[in-house]
């Protein structure tokens, strides 16, 4: 047998081995979640909420967004570049940030920092 190749399937006669190895289990870099830690300020009256791409920020539905009052911690998917924005919710509607959506790297295993302020 040699080192490193897996042995042969003994559900295959002619004994071929795969030509690729899965890799042993375990979370890998880009699985780990991370977390974002968010503080935001400055908003126009109303609650305050982070909504963006993915269902861990509403899939961009002020109704689904992740509240700030005044902090939150959101895990999200490791090593990936998320885009957000802020929206002030109101029994009337909600009034988007009027400025282009926000994009952060959220590392793999970590804690990510965002200290945000209302863009008007």
């Amino acid at each position: 047998m040699t080192l490193g190749m897996p042995p042969p399937d003994p559900a295959d006669p002619a004994g071929r081995r795969p030509r690729f190895v899965v890799p042993p289990e375990g979370p890998t870099p880009s699985l780990v979640p991370g977390t974002l830690a968010v503080t935001a300020t400055g908003a126009p009256g109303g609650d305050l909420v982070l909504v963006g791409a993915g269902p861990e920020l509403g899939n961009w539905d002020p109704a689904k967004g992740v509240p700030l009052d005044p902090v939150a911690r959101v895990r999200l998917p490791g090593a990936s570049v998320i885009e957000y924005k802020l929206v002030v919710r109101t029994p009337g509607g909600a009034t988007w940030e009027p400025r282009p959506n926000r994009y952060t790297l959220v590392r793999g295993g970590e804690t990510t920092d965002l200290a945000l302020t209302w863009s008007s």
